[in-house]
């Protein structure tokens, strides 16, 4: 609480490069993170967040490289925010449900990624400049690409759209 007050949010870029952070706990009264909440705190390595009644936004707690799990994922309740992995071929966990802007971003060695059913939003520049990149596997659970999902992936060959996506957002496949 501030000044007697619950915390019911946390704003955009609020912490952004506490790099000495390494750990918050999030009260149940907090119901939004915002944008880029902790971007860039990068000792960042315990995160406690309720799992219900949390709206997390994109790239709330993108580059907090010491969130990465053993798969090289930095995955906050159901978003992956980056991959860090060295794995060409990668499947995304089965837990994920939305994919944050830059997941997966200037990952230059990344050959095909297979994205698991139960996803449902791709976040803007989510493969951008993965100038390996050959294949992206989409499950049909997925109804929103974000703007320059896959830009400047001149090596794309293969992406099947879902029947059911109701949004594609600009310049999808600039290459």
């Amino acid at each position: 609480s501030i000044n007697g007050k619950a915390v019911t949010a946390i704003g955009k870029y609020a912490f952004r490069d506490c790099r000495s952070m390494k750990a918050i706990i999030i009260p149940e009264s907090v119901k939004k993170i915002e944008e880029g909440a902790f971007f860039a705190c990068t000792a960042l390595s315990d995160v406690m967040i309720p799992e219900k009644n949390t709206d997390i936004d994109d790239m709330a707690f993108s580059d907090c490289w010491s969130l990465t799990n053993s798969q090289g994922f930095v995955i906050v309740n159901d978003m992956l925010f980056n991959y860090y992995g060295t794995n060409v071929v990668v499947s995304v966990p089965s837990n994920v449900k939305r994919l944050s802007s830059h997941a997966f971003y200037r990952n230059y060695d990344l050959v095909h990624v297979t994205i698991p059913q139960g996803v449902t939003n791709i976040g803007n520049n989510a493969f951008a400049e993965c100038s390996s990149l050959k294949g992206v596997s989409l499950p049909s659970s997925v109804v929103r690409m974000g703007e320059r999902s896959f830009y400047q992936c001149g090596l794309l060959e293969n992406v099947s759209l879902p029947n059911q996506m109701t949004e594609i957002e600009d310049a999808l496949f600039v290459a």
